[in-house]
């Protein structure tokens, strides 16, 4: 039962955490202009001022870009691991989860004020595990079936 991650393995969760920070950047940035560009369009920016909007934007970032860079990342680390998947995605998805962070910090976009931390840790890391583990196992669905 020795289902420790060689060192191959734990390289490729380093790359596979690379790429869910890099399409996390790219993403974050291309569905907060999206998001900008609907509201101008629809002539509803003024919505911004609210509360509310603060927790939808926390969810559609959830959704389009925390899952789907998780999601990513978990198809080329699921592709490339041999053995301990589960501790390879799993550090796949921190690495990720820590890049974002960091990146969000020094570009000064956090504010660690209390319920900020629901958009700002807890939703990003839940979307980066979710999404590496759902495409993990996506690409490795033969063995589980075994």
């Amino acid at each position: 039962m020795n289902d420790l991650p060689t060192k191959r393995d734990i390289a490729n969760s380093l790359v596979g955490g690379t790429l869910c920070f890099l399409s996390a950047v790219f993403l974050s940035s291309f569905v907060d202009l999206l998001l900008e560009q609907i509201l101008l369009y629809f002539g509803i920016s003024g919505v911004t001022a609210f509360e509310s909007f603060s927790i939808a934007k926390a969810i559609i970032f959830f959704a389009l870009v925390h899952l789907i860079c998780g999601f990513i990342s978990g198809l080329y680390t699921g592709y490339v691991t041999e053995k301990g998947v589960k501790i390879t995605l799993f550090i796949t998805g921190q690495i990720g989860f820590m890049g974002f962070f960091i990146y969000m910090t020094l570009l000064s976009k956090v504010y660690f004020v209390g319920h900020y931390y629901l958009e700002v840790i807890s939703l990003p890391l839940l979307g980066n595990l979710l999404g590496v583990y759902l495409g993990g196992y996506t690409i490795r669905w033969k063995s589980g079936e075994e």
